[in-house]
């Protein structure tokens, strides 16, 4: 789940925006409409309707007069559940006298709380609830329900979800029966019901539902970008998962998205990652060369595409080759791009090397066409149900792009952050509402920023005046609004010296990075009196030069290549040492994803072992997949 620090929280909640979580677990049962019936039982006894509407925020409305309060779901399908101990004492308590019942409702009216209508709750209070009850044969008390970030009247959440008063009114039902799990195979609609880890998803109405059947990046709880297309909306008895505990309000560790940012590298030399152990043979690299010019047409047509389906625009062959060659040849701070040695099996360890930093790219860029880092991380809210800071410029996920520092030793080849600095990205996502490009500006400039509303439709000739879609173009709907301040995570309600967002094959990020490009290879090591390769270029001044050259269109593939040789030819760590794996694998047949698998460890969450303190690698099957389908073409 994607959750936010306390500050951006506070910042977010003062603007009306509403920052919910949840977690998961897994119980086939009930199809979805079946179970559907039971937890609209469970909602209009806890006083809830859902209220669904396609334009924005769903209502929670009280109950009809008929409705009264219990438990609607165990009531309604609770077929397949063993009677237990307190079944039986339930059932004596059902049967009272009709005398001591109307004892009961004299009591009531004498202390006033008995009124006409007395199944309509006041709408000024919460629903009342049954009484908590001792649960039976010893069985764990059921978990406090979730706190609820309230909203205000900003404007951009000015109603919670019926999911979230449902978690905020309604105790979780452990004794519930459970959908069925998520799958990618099944097709799924708004209002379908599926169970995750002790938690029940109901898919989000048109035009959100067309994602509850995407593919895995959607899957409840598990997918990088679930809640685009799901809502939790109850929990269930999942047999062996345990009640879920009562969150504190601590900051929390986010989520990962596709795209991470580049840490700075650490110091070189040591383990066998150094050129002096593992040096490209002449020969073997001009084998590698041909290897690839034979395979071009290939590679452009089944490697670089834009979601797997049509060629990318953004990275193409002739920019790889082009950049590869430079980085072999002419290297960076005396490291070069391994392409083999004179061994027999030394074109394939260079095959494997590419295939792995081809795989990764796929992963972070190459599927989304992007050069520039997308605006991805949002906060709920909105007409939409989700708004995107444009202070996400600043960093995103709770991080802070202009204090990527390097390390101590390499301080010295950091880039100076320029608050006057203005600058708008090349590139952008594509879907259909898609956020602009990421921008940055000084105060003076841009006084507060906002969001992106990517439910505006900017393209209406018949409105007065006529409007259009002229951020991006083939922009078909969404907006700027900065007419009011919204937080990022990180509390950032400005973009002033926030122009160190990621960009190039492998998302070069953080005035460390920028910094070693320029010392090694831009304007820098001219003025210093080093050997340049771009002597105009100046990454301090003008990070985006790498996604806008026209000149120099290689240099996307150069700044994902230099990460490569700084952080996996040199990582050896904790007995793992990268070059060493390499060629571990490629003698042993290539035949399993031990390798790969420590690669994506380092590259998304920079080790090769993780969860390493941050969680799991995101999308690992996927960049194995990647992986073996680069090195399948280009050693076939």
């Amino acid at each position: 789940s994607i959750r936010p620090s306390p500050s951006a929280a506070a910042a977010a909640a003062s603007e009306g925006v509403v920052v919910a979580t949840v977690r998961h677990d897994e119980q086939p049962h009930l199809t979805p409409r079946q179970y559907g019936e039971g937890l609209r039982r469970k909602r209009l006894a806890a006083g809830i309707r859902s209220g669904r509407r396609r334009d924005g925020p769903r209502d929670a409305s009280p109950p009809p007069d008929d409705e009264s309060s219990g438990d609607g779901v165990d009531g309604g399908r609770g077929r397949g559940r063993k009677p237990v101990d307190g079944d039986k004492d339930k059932r004596k308590r059902s049967k009272r006298s009709k005398k001591d019942k109307s004892k009961d409702k004299n009591d009531g009216k004498n202390d006033g709380k008995n009124k006409p209508g007395k199944n309509k709750p006041d709408k000024n209070k919460p629903p009342k609830k049954p009484p908590n009850k001792k649960p039976s044969g010893g069985s764990k008390p059921k978990p406090k329900p979730r706190p609820q970030t309230s909203s205000s009247s900003s404007g951009f959440a000015n109603e919670p979800s019926s999911s979230q008063n449902l978690l905020q009114n309604d105790k979780p039902g452990r004794e519930s029966d459970c959908p069925p799990t998520w799958s990618k195979e099944r097709r799924y609609a708004g209002g379908d019901l599926v169970a995750a880890k002790g938690r029940v998803y109901e898919c989000k109405p048109h035009p959100h539902d067309g994602w509850c059947s995407h593919n895995a990046q959607f899957e409840p709880s598990a997918g990088v970008h679930w809640t685009m297309a799901w809502d939790a909306v109850d929990s269930c008895d999942c047999g062996e998962c345990t009640p879920e505990p009562t969150p504190k309000p601590v900051k929390p560790r986010p989520t990962p998205r596709p795209v991470r940012p580049t840490q700075p590298s650490r110091p070189s030399g040591s383990g066998g990652g150094s050129k002096s152990d593992f040096t490209n043979n002449k020969s073997t690299v001009q084998r590698v060369y041909d290897m690839l010019d034979n395979k071009r047409s290939s590679i452009d047509g089944s490697i670089f595409l834009y979601q797997g389906k049509e060629p990318s625009t953004v990275y193409r062959y002739e920019g790889f080759i082009s950049g590869l060659r430079i980085m072999v040849e002419d290297g960076v701070a005396k490291k070069h791009f391994y392409l083999g040695d004179g061994s027999p099996n030394g074109h394939l360890y260079g095959l494997a090397n590419i295939a792995a930093f081809l795989g990764q790219s796929m992963k972070e860029t190459i599927q989304y066409d992007a050069c520039d880092e997308n605006n991805w991380d949002y906060l709920a809210g909105g007409a939409g149900g989700v708004v995107y800071p444009l202070s996400n410029a600043c960093g995103q996920l709770e991080q802070d792009y202009q204090d990527y520092h390097c390390p101590e030793h390499e301080r010295h080849m950091e880039c100076e952050v320029d608050s006057k600095m203005s600058l708008t990205g090349t590139t952008h996502a594509k879907w259909y509402g898609a956020p602009g490009p990421f921008f940055c500006g000084p105060k003076s400039e841009y006084e507060q920023t906002g969001i992106w509303d990517h439910t505006y439709a900017c393209n209406d000739p018949w409105a007065n005046p006529p409007r259009s879609c002229d951020v991006y173009e083939g922009q078909k709907a969404g907006r700027y609004d900065n007419s009011r301040a919204v937080a990022n995570r990180n509390g950032r309600t400005d973009v002033e010296g926030c122009c160190w967002w990621g960009r190039g094959v492998i998302q070069t990020t953080g005035i460390c990075n920028f910094g070693k490009l320029n010392y090694y290879l831009g304007a820098r090591a001219k003025k210093e009196g080093r050997d340049s390769r771009y002597p105009k270029v100046d990454f301090c001044k003008d990070p985006g030069i790498i996604c806008s050259s026209r000149e120099h269109k290689e240099l996307k593939w150069i700044a994902g290549m230099f990460y490569w040789l700084e952080s996996l030819q040199s990582y050896d760590e904790r007995g793992w040492n990268y070059m060493k794996e390499l060629h571990k694998f490629v003698d042993g047949g290539m035949t399993d994803n031990s390798f790969i698998d420590g690669v994506s460890g380092v590259v998304n969450r920079g080790c090769h072992d993780p969860p390493c303190g941050t969680g799991p690698v995101d999308g690992i099957q996927e960049r194995a997949g990647n992986f073996n389908k680069v090195l399948t073409l280009l050693t076939s």
